[in-house]
């Protein structure tokens, strides 16, 4: 969400609400819609009256988010509402993110199962996954693990972000990266294992 256009923010709103503009003005109890359209226009920001008249219909949404673009959108984010906690770190960072409140929330009302999003700053899946995605994904048991699938994996030596395949040894695993020119598979134990999340979605951050 880009927070330097008010617009957007309330675009946002309007379409989350599914609702027209005019209807959107009648909703939050403006008798004429031509503050909304002159927001669109670029004329002018959402005003504390417009915000605070949002809030009051809407209260999902941040007093502050909705004047500013900065925080979270909601003043009370929860999983339930498709608000999914987003961590600043990396895949190898796993261990420490939760020491730490999310960084901000992404809104994708469509994903009903995720834990977390967390960015993808290394390269061994490149290019089936591209550095900087943003990843969602959901702890689930190491029980349910489908071989052939990527998982984030964290042990008590190491956290990555790799595809996992079979061994020999059934107490094993092997964590394969689609880089292979450049990264080597790794074997872990399947006792090792603290931690395996699933990839529920991928975003791709464009230049």
């Amino acid at each position: 969400m880009n927070g330097d256009r008010p617009w957007l923010r309330l675009e946002f709103v309007i379409k989350n609400a599914g609702m027209s503009i005019n209807s959107f003005a009648t909703a939050i109890g403006m008798s004429r819609s031509q503050s909304l359209y002159q927001i669109k226009q670029g004329h002018i920001g959402i005003s504390q009256a417009v915000a605070e008249a949002i809030v009051k219909a809407f209260p999902e949404y941040s007093l502050s988010w909705l004047l500013t673009g900065q925080g979270a959108i909601s003043d009370s984010p929860s999983r339930e509402n498709g608000y999914i906690p987003y961590y600043k770190s990396t895949i190898s960072q796993l261990e420490t993110i939760y020491n730490y409140d999310p960084e901000s929330y992404l809104y994708l009302p469509f994903l009903t199962e995720f834990d977390l999003a967390i960015q993808y700053m290394d390269n061994d899946m490149s290019p089936e996954i591209e550095h900087g995605s943003v990843l969602v994904l959901k702890r689930i048991k190491k029980s349910a693990i489908i071989p052939g699938n990527i998982y984030a994996i964290r042990t008590s030596t190491i956290s990555t972000l790799r595809r996992v395949r079979v061994c020999e040894d059934d107490a094993k695993w092997a964590l394969c990266a689609s880089n292979t020119e450049r990264y080597d598979p790794i074997t872990i134990y399947d006792k090792d294992i603290v931690e395996v999340l699933a990839i529920k979605a991928v975003i791709s951050l464009k230049n």
